[in-house]
């Protein structure tokens, strides 16, 4: 299972920016290599309103398919960075044309078009590149494969077979984790919920995320930014659990 990341540190102020490859918390593997074309040293010039080609060299595990995610992280979250179909889709962007699958231990190289977006910050954040195969994540890509059948409100579906809490977690950390009494985030948001939040973000391909866009609402109008406004702690208590230990 290829799972490859990398942790690029990018600094945002007057275009100018020092890229610096870094290990991931959670040990999954680094590139062979990372070049940003134009740039033969650090700082590089990542001006706003252009595109960057990033080339990441990996070693491949015969995965037929790869999508690419990217998230800019600072402190108190992440901004998740949209991709456009044809740049996520890892396969299609090979250097020389190779093609997916990537035998085990080959090389390849993935040609990523980084559109350097205007709201990207204008301080140092950490940006995560995120490699992942659809197998990943066998129950959530269960899911991904049926929001065909669901994109006008009020209809349904059914999902052959079962679909088990690990297959929906895959490989995510899950010993280490927030816990607190909360709320539903639908009306009347009652207060009837034990929430678990994990620190690390479960990635999901850009692909589905674009399934995810073509959901309407009752109105027929995109299901977007239909999240709840962040709620007040209100004298709750917030525990954040170690592996075996409640702190």
């Amino acid at each position: 299972m290829l799972k490859l990341l990398l942790a690029v540190v990018v600094l945002l102020i007057g275009g100018t920016s020092a890229i610096n490859v870094q290990s991931c918390k959670n040990g999954a593997p680094l590139p062979l290599y990372v070049d940003v074309v134009g740039c033969e040293k650090t700082p590089c010039n990542m001006v706003k309103g252009t595109t960057a080609t990033i080339n990441i060299a990996f070693v491949g595990d015969n995965s037929k398919s790869l999508y690419a995610q990217t998230l800019i992280a600072m402190h108190g979250g992440s901004i998740l960075v949209p991709l456009n179909e044809n740049v996520a889709n890892v396969c299609d962007n090979l250097f020389l044309g190779k093609t997916c699958p990537i035998a085990q231990n080959e090389m390849a190289v993935y040609v990523m078009k980084l559109d350097i977006e205007p709201y990207f910050p204008e301080i140092s954040p950490s940006m995560q590149i995120s490699l992942n195969p659809d197998r990943y994540y066998p129950g959530l890509n269960k899911l991904f494969n049926n929001l065909i059948d669901v994109v006008e409100p009020q209809t349904s579906t059914f999902l052959d077979g079962t679909i088990s809490m690990g297959q929906l977690l895959g490989d995510l950390y899950t010993k280490n984790f927030f816990t607190y009494k909360g709320s539903l985030t639908t009306p009347g948001c009652s207060e009837a919920v034990l929430w678990h939040v994990f620190p690390d973000p479960l990635p999901i391909a850009q692909e589905h995320i674009y399934k995810f866009w073509d959901l309407l609402d009752s109105t027929g109008a995109p299901l977007i930014n239909n999240y709840r406004p962040v709620q007040g702690v209100n004298g709750r208590k917030i525990y954040y659990r170690v592996g075996f230990k409640t702190l």
